[in-house]
């Protein structure tokens, strides 16, 4: 059984954002034969978030909605079935930080602007 990362394995996103992750999945047997699909539970900072039966190839979750403000371990464990009765299980992380992002503005709103070329220091 083989699962690789699809994409980064550290990912930054501002809070609020989808934010997704993807790997691939693959088992066969010892006749070079794919076994058919897997399981993956999908935790959140050591939470299980969910538990779905995945498919061969490449798989994405989305995990915005599940995402703490600053740092977040994703665990992905994959079950999959090898030669029949024989299961194995791999497990991906990922690391994701999300970061609050704000604007503030303070803009004097008893100054008159005649210009029509506003500067905006920053």
């Amino acid at each position: 059984m083989v699962v690789s990362f699809i994409g980064s394995s550290n990912l930054e996103i501002v809070e609020g954002a989808e934010c997704s992750i993807g790997f691939n999945f693959s088992a066969v047997d010892a006749a070079g034969d794919q076994t058919g699909v897997g399981v993956a539970r999908i935790y959140v900072n050591s939470a299980l978030k969910d538990t779905v039966t995945i498919p061969q190839g490449d798989n994405y979750f989305s995990i915005g909605k599940y995402l703490e403000l600053g740092n977040n371990i994703v665990k992905v464990e994959i079950d999959g079935n090898i030669g029949g009765t024989s299961t194995f299980t791999s497990t991906k992380k990922w690391a994701i930080s999300v970061s609050k992002l704000s604007l503030t503005w303070e803009y004097e709103d008893t100054t008159i602007n005649t210009n029509s070329i506003f500067n905006f220091r920053y």
